[in-house]
C-alpha cells in the first residue's frame, strides 16, 4: 500500500489490500522501470511469462472492479494482463464465476492462447461451467484450468477473451500450488 521510495502508484483503498507491483532492473540490478497493476481492492500475481510475440503476461486473482480492473464476477476472478516489453497494459481480463477463484499458473501456449490453473469455490456461474461442490460452503474447493482464446484486440478496443475450454480434475487433490 506504499507510494513512497521507488512506488509510483498504488490504487488500494485499504491497508490490508495491495496491487501488484511489477519492476524491470538490468543486469546490476539497477532499476530501469516500475509499473503498478490493480484497483481498490485486492490483486495478486503468481504467475509471469514472456509470450510468443515477445511481450509477457502476468496471471493472478483480484477482488477489484476499478482502475486497471475491468469486471469482478464474483468475491476473487482469475485475473490475466498482456503487458509489452516497457510494462504497458495491452489488455487484461478477468475470469470467474459468482464466488472466489485464485489463479496460480499460466502457460503461453503455441497458438498464442494461454492456459491458467487455479481452484474455484463458485458453483456454474460466470465462467465456470461445472464443479461438483456447487458453491457449497464446503472447505474444499475445485481445481479450474481453462484456455482462453488468443485474439483479444479489435480495432483498437478491447473484446473479452472467449473462453474456449474449461476442464474440471476430480478427484480434487487439494493443493496451494500447480504447475503448468
Amino acid at each position: 500500500t506504499s507510494v513512497d521510495g521507488d512506488v509510483s502508484a498504488n490504487y488500494s483503498a485499504y491497508p490490508y489490500e495491495h496491487d501488484i507491483w511489477l519492476i524491470k532492473l538490468d543486469a546490476n540490478g539497477n532499476l530501469l522501470w516500475e509499473r503498478n497493476f490493480g484497483g481498490s481492492g485486492k490483486d495478486e500475481c503468481r504467475s509471469f511469462r514472456k509470450t510468443n510475440d515477445g511481450n509477457y503476461c502476468l496471471s493472478g486473482s483480484t477482488t477489484s472492479t476499478d482502475f486497471d480492473v475491468s469486471d469482478n464476477n464474483g468475491a476473487s476472478d482469475f485475473w490475466l494482463i498482456k503487458i509489452d516489453t516497457g510494462g504497458t497494459i495491452i489488455w487484461q481480463q478477468t475470469y470467474g464465476g459468482n464466488k472466489e477463484e485464485e489463479s496460480y499458473a499460466v502457460a503461453a501456449l503455441a497458438d498464442s492462447s494461454f492456459a491458467i490453473i487455479g481452484w474455484t469455490f463458485s458453483s456454474q456461474s460466470g465462467d465456470v461451467t461445472d464443479n461438483c461442490i456447487n458453491g457449497s460452503d464446503s472447505v474444499y474447493s475445485n481445481i479450474w484450468m481453462m484456455k482462453t482464446g488468443a485474439e483479444v484486440l479489435v480495432s483498437g478496443f478491447q473484446e473479452s477473451l472467449p473462453l474456449l475450454n474449461s476442464i474440471k480434475i476430480l478427484p480434487n487433490p487439494i493443493t496451494t500450488s500447480a504447475t503448468i
